[in-house]
């Protein structure tokens, strides 16, 4: 009786040892470690075939989202790319790791000396703190081989140490090195195509009754809103045709089997009250996991910061969490063991601190049905940023729509201006009743209670977050 067993545990002990040197009986057994793919897309909101956005084909999203699970209820940090970048790559908040605003693009290790001696000093002044651990430092400690592609768009890079910089939206080339490392991979995948001007489309689609597009209740539902929302949700699909090239390259080398694909946005669309500002739509983004242990065909109403993403990353490859860390991750959700939500609250943050601007402050949070707004007293900056208004080099039309429509459209206008030139101190809005943030119902004495709810909590998340731009403010 003792001797067969002492030969089967000979054969396993030099199974297993030969296993641990082969890479084909490494797949073969699935014991090989997992890879990543964070694909970030640019400026793209809720829009999408599987969310039912009239007009848009996302015939490859559709496809993640159904055998993954898709986060309803994802919000970035920040609505805008360099502090909402470096704030999901850090798991912290932007006023935590010091990037508050844009800073100027350079992809590549090593920067020249005069990158940083630029005048406004942006990539030194706005950069992340080094005390602060980034999920490519915590990678690259676990053996992991890393890449960037696309965009970069944050400072300083010796805090992102990418062993791979590719400035094309092309992951071949980085596929290949990874796979010749013999490491477990995590590429940092960048699309440009929903950021204006936008990307036309690649699909052939019928003609489009623009009088069916759902236009976001703050802009003006007419021909002009109409033709920029139709070009905004053409750049969707050609976002959506760059991530089927992406998956296809996978499939093609036989990685897609043990691949975590996680597909999300920096923020939302390019608009007023969108990008760069306080509001849902600026912040709201599409959140996709997709892969191996991954549960399937899943929509969930669980709120989630993208501060999360890193936390959840570690704990999927069972690497350990920096202390630096805000997240809280979302294994368990994406895993399919406990479905109930890790956030009661998140958070969102603007500001205006550079160099002859004016130090305008707000932050925007929500418990999943209520959001709620603050600023500081400071002045917003009217026609910030470019992007948002500018119709000759971002071809942006929505703001012409807006101006143009002032008389048949007259509360669309009236948001605008009031956004730009007198936003009030503090908002509130009930999203089941109002999802486009239209009627501030912040003095309405049946919300009295939500509204010191709200005030209590955002009162404490400053205080924590040792939140200095907005420590005046927590008086109420």
């Amino acid at each position: 009786m003792i001797e067969p067993f002492n030969h089967c545990y000979l054969a396993l002990f030099f199974m297993c040892l030969f296993s641990c040197n082969s890479k084909t009986n490494q797949k073969e057994l699935n014991i090989s470690p997992k890879n990543v793919i964070l694909i970030v897309a640019d400026d793209q909101g809720m829009q999408m075939g599987n969310l039912c956005t009239p007009g848009v084909l996302t015939p490859t999203m559709d496809s993640l989202a159904k055998n993954g699970i898709l986060f309803q209820k994802a919000y970035a940090t920040f609505s805008s790319c360099s502090p909402s970048r470096a704030s999901f790559l850090t798991s912290t908040f932007p006023h935590v790791n010091g990037v508050t605003t844009n800073v100027w693009e350079y992809i590549g290790a090593n920067p020249p000396k005069s990158f940083f001696a630029k005048g406004d000093s942006l990539n030194t002044t706005f950069k992340v703190k080094d005390n602060i651990v980034s999920l490519i430092e915590s990678l690259q400690s676990a053996g992991y081989y890393t890449g960037l592609t696309g965009k970069f768009h944050m400072s300083p890079q010796y805090k992102f140490p990418f062993d791979y910089w590719g400035k094309e939206v092309d992951a071949k080339e980085f596929l290949n090195k990874a796979m010749a490392s013999g490491k477990p991979f995590f590429l940092d995948f960048n699309m440009h195509t929903p950021h204006r001007p936008y990307a036309k489309s690649p699909y052939s689609q019928k003609k489009m009754d623009l009088n069916t597009l759902d236009i976001p209740r703050f802009l003006p539902n007419n021909k002009i809103m109409q033709e920029d929302w139709k070009n905004y949700l053409g750049a969707v699909e050609a976002t959506d045709y760059t991530l089927g090239k992406l998956l296809r390259s996978l499939r093609e080398k036989g990685l897609d089997k043990n691949t975590l694909i996680i597909y999300i946005s920096d923020h939302g669309p390019s608009t007023h009250r969108g990008k760069y500002s306080a509001y849902p739509f600026g912040s709201q983004v599409p959140v996709i996991f997709s892969g191996p242990d991954i549960v399937k065909n899943m929509k969930s109403n669980s709120l989630v910061s993208l501060i999360d993403l890193m936390p959840t990353i570690l704990d999927y490859l069972k690497i350990k969490k920096p202390k630096t860390a805000q997240g809280r991750s979302l294994i368990n959700i994406v895993t399919g063991k406990d479905f109930s939500s890790v956030n009661n609250y998140i958070y969102t943050e603007v500001s205006f601190p550079r160099k002859g601007e004016t130090n305008f402050q707000a932050r925007g949070m929500s418990d999943g049905r209520f959001w709620y707004i603050r600023r500081n007293k400071k002045p917003r900056m009217r026609g910030k940023p470019e992007d948002n208004y500018d119709e000759k080099v971002w071809r942006n039309l929505s703001y012409k729509a807006t101006l143009k429509g002032k008389k048949n459209f007259p509360l669309q206008y009236d948001l605008l201006e009031t956004f730009e030139n007198n936003p009030p101190l503090e908002e509130l809005f009930d999203l089941y009743s109002d999802p486009w943030t239209l009627h501030d119902i912040s003095k309405n004495p049946e919300f009295t209670s939500v509204i010191l709810r709200m005030r209590n909590e955002m009162n404490s998340w400053i205080k924590k977050t040792n939140d200095k731009e907005m420590m005046s403010t927590a008086k109420y």
